[in-house]
């Protein structure tokens, strides 16, 4: 950022010489807001307020200005705010690394681990040899008991700096934890684990499983390792499961999040076993997928786990639909697939294939698509918690979980649609309706 310090002072240098007093105290706001913000925070804040209220200034120097004010308040352990204007940087001039990671500094300090992985990660994508980022981002992983994910950043940062002391720390701590999950495969990350509130349930639910019951499986992939971060698909996983346990649902794969490609399989024979025993099979996934092909072959929809990189073999990178779709398949009465995913990514074109999904349906289940076939979808902006269809989905079912499914999902397209409505194009998901039965079919008797 030496290039904005050179503006900066261009800019005060320009402003002294203009003949109006408010001119050259402008010049003073702009350089104090910049360089007090951790050695008098209070000065830096000031400095800040009166530049930003202003109103001048490139977009550039607007957005230092907040990285400055964020910096100063989170010195002040105002991070309620300081999250405010970290955000407000980062999307004022989403190029410049160094806002995505101190954003993610003070959502880590806040304990939203999920989040600052996100936000770090965004940072890594336009600047990926910064190590202190790298630490930052697997502290998160380690609080998160994510401990191959922490290693592997531990062990990059390491790679461009060899004696970073936080690095060697963490390396070593993740290594532990590993170990540890090794001795208890309970905990391991890819086996099915029940949130908090699940565990107060879990007696009952295990018995409804065992009689005609209700389970759901709930991915939410955010961050990717190869291609664009989806900032809300985590927060929508945890927000489905909690809407949905109350319900009577045993939850499968949150809270585990972020499945690589072995773990999502893992992930799908538990609840594939589990559907076979159940009345209700509920399927929510929220990440990256779309259609694409091998070389030689007919283009099928595919899942994209976290660790996918793209080209080369799609049946060793990535997840077919199909299989999504077989382990819902087994349950007794109703099966029910959602899948918020054809967001926009950065995979290489060649990799790509047409956007979005192509039709897919399956005899006696419902599948809904958050949006229609060849379309994108949005993530939402990212200051808000959920995607837009996600966002539809968990007001629709406020009070409504009895309706039929049919009427239920009309519902959250409707909402859909209001919620995206801003755009050229509102978005549309697409329901296919392969149901064999025209008896009442609710998600929650």
């Amino acid at each position: 950022m030496g290039q904005v310090k050179v503006i900066l002072a261009i800019l005060g240098a320009l402003l002294v010489s203009a003949p109006f007093a408010h001119s050259y105290k402008l010049g003073e706001n702009w350089q104090e807001c910049d360089t007090y913000a951790l050695s008098d925070p209070v000065r830096s804040i000031r400095a800040c307020d009166h530049a930003l209220n202003s109103g001048f200034g490139s977009a550039q120097l607007q957005a230092r200005a907040h990285w400055s004010r964020a910096r100063a308040r989170r010195a002040q352990g105002d991070l309620d705010r300081a999250l405010s204007d970290s955000l407000q940087a980062a999307n004022t001039w989403p190029q410049a690394a160094q806002y995505w990671s101190l954003h993610g500094e003070v959502l880590a300090q806040m304990g939203q681990h999920p989040k600052a992985v996100l936000a770090f990660s965004s940072a890594l994508l336009r600047e990926a040899k910064r190590s202190d980022t790298l630490v930052a981002r697997g502290k998160s992983y380690y609080a998160m008991q994510q401990y191959p994910a922490a290693l592997s950043d531990f062990e990059a940062a390491l790679a461009l700096n060899p004696n970073h002391v936080e690095a060697l720390d963490g390396k070593k701590r993740a290594q532990f934890g590993i170990a540890t999950l090794a001795i208890r495969p309970e905990t391991q990350p890819s086996k099915p684990l029940l949130r908090p509130l699940d565990q107060v349930l879990a007696a009952r639910t295990t018995r409804e499983v065992a009689t005609g019951g209700r389970v759901a499986l709930i991915i939410g992939n955010g961050v990717y390792r190869h291609t664009t971060a989806l900032p809300n698909a985590v927060d929508d996983a945890a927000d489905i499961s909690a809407a949905l346990t109350p319900l009577g649902y045993k939850v499968f794969g949150f809270p585990k999040v972020n499945f690589t490609r072995d773990e999502l399989y893992s992930a799908l024979e538990a609840f594939s076993q589990a559907a076979a025993s159940a009345e209700t099979a509920f399927v929510w996934y929220a990440g990256h997928g779309q259609e694409m092909a091998n070389q030689g072959e007919e283009a099928r929809n595919w899942l994209l786990p976290v660790d996918f990189q793209g080209g080369g073999d799609l049946d060793r990178s990535a997840v077919p639909m199909a299989k999504l779709l077989s382990a819902a398949q087994a349950a007794r009465t109703l099966r029910v697939v959602v899948l918020d995913a054809c967001r926009n990514n950065t995979l290489p074109s060649a990799t790509r294939g047409p956007r979005g999904f192509k039709v897919e349906a399956r005899s006696d289940m419902l599948i809904v698509y958050s949006t229609r076939a060849g379309l994108t979808a949005e993530d939402g902006e990212p200051s808000d918690r959920n995607s837009p269809f996600a966002g539809a989905f968990l007001e629709t079912l406020k009070g409504n979980a009895q309706l039929d499914v049919r009427q239920f999902f009309g519902g959250v397209a409707n909402k859909t649609r209001e919620r995206t409505r801003h755009l050229q194009v509102p978005q549309e998901p697409e329901r296919i309706d392969r149901l064999q039965t025209m008896a009442t079919l609710p998600l929650a008797p």
